[in-house]
């Protein structure tokens, strides 16, 4: 079996697991694929919040009228309501983000970052790059790019994964980390599994 690059995730199988995705080198660039949704974090966090106090006032009007008559039943109401009604209302309200899934590709060339999504394919050269958020685990996986007026934002850990994969990134690769350092970013963010770049460098005339 070949051994993969140093600092390169590779996909290791475990059965009855899904794996996440993995870069893989290209003559273009190192290329990772995987399944996103394109919206904003902010979006999504604003409407599983509505949907969550909206169902909080229904529960909390449903223990005032019990509370009249048995104070422990209006208690119940809202521990009940919370786990039987907030919970599945928060998967219902993720679901038509998850409807709007597509496949995407980010490929980590030289010179540039390549991102497409579905038949859409943003270029953006290293030295572009104002700032870029990348986020490998949990259901915040996610990619935002900003590089002047174009903005990109793909939610990973929403979407429906692609086959056998997990809905995550790959950390990174050693490459791109060089090449964003180069062109004059720095990670002002850094913990596990969520870097952020941030340009402290004016762009080269």
């Amino acid at each position: 079996m070949p051994t993969p690059r140093p600092g390169r995730t590779a996909a290791v199988p475990h059965e009855g697991r899904d794996v996440a995705p993995a870069w893989q080198p290209t003559p273009a660039g190192d290329v990772l694929r995987f399944a996103a949704v394109p919206a904003r974090l902010r979006t999504l966090a604003l409407t599983v919040a509505v949907a969550v106090l909206a169902g909080g006032a229904v529960l909390t009007a449903a223990a005032v009228l019990l509370a009249g008559r048995d104070s422990a039943a209006g208690r119940l109401v809202v521990v009940a309501g919370a786990l039987l009604l907030c919970l599945p209302l928060v998967a219902a309200v993720t679901l038509p983000f998850r409807w709007r899934t597509v496949p995407c590709t980010a490929t980590a060339g030289e010179d540039a970052l390549a991102v497409a999504i579905g038949d859409r394919t943003l270029r953006v050269a290293w030295d572009e790059v104002d700032d870029l958020v990348w986020r490998t685990g949990t259901e915040y996986a996610r990619v935002v790019l900003r590089a002047g007026a174009t903005r990109v934002s793909l939610l990973v850990g929403v979407a429906r994964p692609l086959p056998g994969r997990a809905a995550a990134l790959a950390p990174l690769g050693p490459g791109a980390v060089r090449a964003l350092a180069a062109a004059g970013t720095a990670a002002g963010t850094r913990r596990p599994g969520h870097v952020r770049y941030r340009r402290v460098r004016p762009r080269a005339a």
